[in-house]
């Protein structure tokens, strides 16, 4: 099959006039955002460990809520993105499916994914979205495209679903807005399920031959490395240029090199049980499993 002109990401908008947006608003589900601002945070100090850090706690009020709606902003952007892969994802699957049980899993689960998109969108800033995929969704992207099925199945499902669960629990367990937790807990529970289903689907371990897909895990190693990079970079924007050593407080402060171990950690788990040991044993020559904060 010749993937290389899906379109993994489209733009946000509905025609307004439209007959055919009208109908598919009628069947996508609501979320209940209404009492939230554009500018609403979801996510406070506490839990972006932000209450720790001497730099966030000297800048003005209105400065600190920036760097907290920064925050907000760029969770919301990736989280939106992620369940727009997912729509491009579970078509692909679809049409690749090797039984009609298959098929009718995938097709059930682009309706799960289509469901979190549409309830996750009201929470988004309109403005961030316009910005386009992060580094790492688009990453994800081009594993939908240039993955073979077995790759793509390990990729998306086994291994980033099965990490993401952490994620979205997380999300939902400080979320400060109830609409919005029960929302993300409504896509952890079918997360679970399609995490599931690919670890029951994935039959073959990934080894060196595996050139392209190795690449991918050593950027997705690469990226949770380096830790949160985002609450970083919106403290800086807000706070001025960093030096080397307000970084490194930073991040010692924000207590970033535990919960970057403890991501590894995770991933780690997954990749044990689905990658052969001569391509963990390159991941750790290059020092992969340790946070590079």
């Amino acid at each position: 099959m010749d993937l290389s002109k899906i379109q993994v990401f489209s733009t946000f908008e509905f025609e307004a006039d439209s007959r055919f947006s009208k109908v598919v608003k009628s069947v996508l589900p609501k979320a209940s955002a209404l009492e939230t601002p554009v500018n609403a945070i979801y996510w406070g100090e506490s839990a972006l460990g932000l209450d720790r850090v001497e730099l966030f706690r000297r800048l003005e009020k209105d400065a600190r809520l920036s760097v907290l709606r920064q925050c907000t902003d760029d969770l919301m952007r990736e989280t939106c993105y992620i369940e727009m892969a997912g729509l491009s994802y579970t078509g692909r699957m679809s049409l690749e499916a090797k039984s009609l049980e298959e098929r009718l899993f995938y097709s059930v689960m682009a309706s799960e994914e289509a469901r979190h998109f549409s309830m996750l969108q009201p929470f988004a800033n309109p403005a961030s979205l316009a910005r386009g995929p992060d580094s790492f969704t688009s990453l994800i992207g081009d594993m939908i495209v240039e993955a073979d099925r077995e790759q793509v199945i390990f990729l998306i499902q086994v291994l980033l679903e099965g990490w993401g669960l952490t994620h979205f629990s997380w999300m939902a367990s400080h979320s400060e807005n109830a609409s919005l937790r029960m929302v993300l807990k409504s896509v952890l529970k079918d997360e679970a399920r399609h995490h599931a289903a690919g670890l029951a689907l994935s039959k073959r371990a990934i080894n060196r031959g595996d050139k392209r897909v190795v690449e991918w895990l050593e950027a997705i190693l690469g990226l949770v490395q380096r830790g949160p990079t985002r609450v970083l970079k919106a403290l800086e924007d807000h706070s001025g240029t960093m030096s080397e050593t307000v970084r490194a407080q930073t991040m010692f402060e924000i207590e970033a090199e535990s919960s970057v171990m403890e991501s590894l950690l995770r991933l780690r788990t997954l990749l044990d049980q689905h990658v052969e040991i001569s391509v963990l044993k390159r991941f750790e020559e290059k020092r992969l499993f340790e946070p590079a904060l």
